[in-house]
């Protein structure tokens, strides 16, 4: 009392106090002490005021401006961002901001595999290793199909580091102790294309605003995915049906013209000159026919997905896809590699190329080797090689060289083409180091069976 009138001379006193009502309930308070004078005697007024609705009240417009700053964000980022994973890595950033320490994780659905797939994850580092086993969750297990298959949002709390709603989640609970799992849907017009899960740390709730506001986010990100599949399956249409009219254009009219000059010429020809020309004619209505099946084979590849993806005993495919009188050597390996039956065209088009640039004599060689869960397949011909220069665009459609008399066609194009969908990728280099001239190698990565075995 004595150190409360001294302070009391210079004004009143302002304080917070918690009380601890009747029940145990709490109520957040002010307290000002306000001195005054009766007689001759100083005495202090305490004024003590229930705010807890006001802060409530403050508590919720603050959450409620962080979420309205988040949606700015996430609007932004999803109608700025060309690629659809730096958007998301946007979103997850910002909501790492909003919640604090907390897992953020952000998944994309695969109907056709039947899985939700990890595309973006923010967590403390110290955990990120554990939560390796989390990266594919299950679309038609519960509670994950509450989620993906009927759109329903997922707010429940984690006691004793238990949560029973959300499977496999003990396992790394134990190092952060999170206190409440959150999974959003991401759904547009009735399609669930992911979610976002939210382990959140700390005792703050999440109030019925928050979670609806969460659960508009939700449908927001959701769209934006919608949109961005849509105009990636417009672009891959106009891609292709560009494709197609470069080779109609390019590789069938010039095929057609080799085939019509070398009638003309056979008209008023005889003997050797007149078998030179039918030869003519023949190398055309082969490169035609190597056309048709290579437009037959992206087809294909369109209409397939990766269910028929299986392993594939490498070194039949190769020995099958060597041109009759060919040089030609392998080194046997045993491997089989993730695959279908399509994997056949990479072998067919490169030793094709290579036949037809380095000639009939031309030597081709295929060495394969094992580099951890990927198989290494080398092709290398001793033909007049490829400038370095030529080298990066090689496998672009459509790409002709200086070094080559007539064009690569699509077969290239086409080989890199099956290598991405195979989960590998191909590129060239010189048979021997340094020297363009002497020879190419082709070196194709493909991703071994015994990893799928181990998935």
């Amino acid at each position: 009392m004595h150190h409360l009138l001294g302070e009391a001379g210079k004004g009143p006193i302002k304080a917070f106090w918690v009380h601890r009502a009747a029940g145990g309930i709490e109520r957040e308070t002010s307290v000002t002490l306000t001195p005054i004078r009766v007689g001759k005697r100083s005495r202090i007024v305490a004024t003590v005021r229930d705010v807890t609705p006001l802060l409530d009240a403050g508590r919720r417009i603050e959450s409620q401006n962080r979420l309205l700053t988040m949606t700015n964000t996430v609007i932004t980022a999803i109608h700025r961002e060309e690629k659809l994973e730096d958007a998301l890595t946007i979103i997850a950033d910002e909501l790492n901001s909003i919640f604090g320490l907390s897992i953020i994780s952000i998944y994309l659905t695969d109907h056709d595999a039947g899985e939700a797939a990890l595309m973006v994850i923010r967590a403390p580092q110290d955990c990120l290793d554990e939560l390796s086993e989390y990266e594919r969750l299950p679309l038609d297990k519960e509670p994950y199909a509450a989620v993906y298959q009927r759109g329903e949002a997922i707010f429940c709390d984690i006691l004793n580091l238990k949560c029973p709603e959300v499977t496999g989640f003990a396992e790394y609970a134990t190092r952060i102790a999170p206190t409440r799992a959150i999974i959003i849907p991401l759904i547009a017009d009735g399609t669930i294309h992911g979610s976002i899960n939210i382990y959140k740390i700390g005792e703050e709730i999440v109030d019925p605003d928050e979670q609806s506001h969460l659960i508009g986010i939700g449908r927001e990100i959701g769209g934006a995915i919608q949109a961005q599949r849509i105009k990636e399956e417009v672009r891959d249409a106009h891609d292709m049906a560009n494709l197609f009219l470069d080779i109609l254009i390019h590789d069938v009219n010039n095929a057609h013209m080799a085939i019509e000059a070398g009638l003309d010429l056979m008209m008023d020809a005889e003997g050797e000159e007149r078998c030179q020309h039918a030869g003519i004619i023949r190398s055309a209505l082969k490169s035609a026919a190597e056309i048709h099946q290579n437009v037959m084979m992206i087809r294909r590849i369109r209409e397939r997905g990766g269910e028929s993806f299986r392993p594939v005993a490498l070194d039949p495919i190769i020995k099958g896809a060597v041109p009759p009188r060919t040089n030609f050597r392998l080194t046997e390996s045993g491997v089989s590699v993730i695959a279908d039956d399509l994997i056949s065209g990479i072998f067919t088009n490169l030793f094709s190329n290579a036949k037809k640039h380095g000639g009939p004599d031309v030597m081709i060689e295929v060495t394969t080797e094992m580099r951890g869960d990927r198989v290494i397949i080398t092709v290398a011909d001793d033909g007049p090689g490829i400038p370095d220069q030529d080298k990066r665009r090689l496998f672009e459609r459509y790409t002709r060289l200086s070094t080559v008399s007539r064009g690569l066609g699509i077969g290239l194009f086409l080989c890199r083409t099956l290598a991405s969908r195979y989960g590998g990728g191909i590129r060239v280099d010189n048979r021997i180091p340094g020297h363009p001239e002497k020879g190419s190698a082709f070196i194709l990565t493909l991703r071994s069976s015994e990893m799928r075995d181990q998935l």
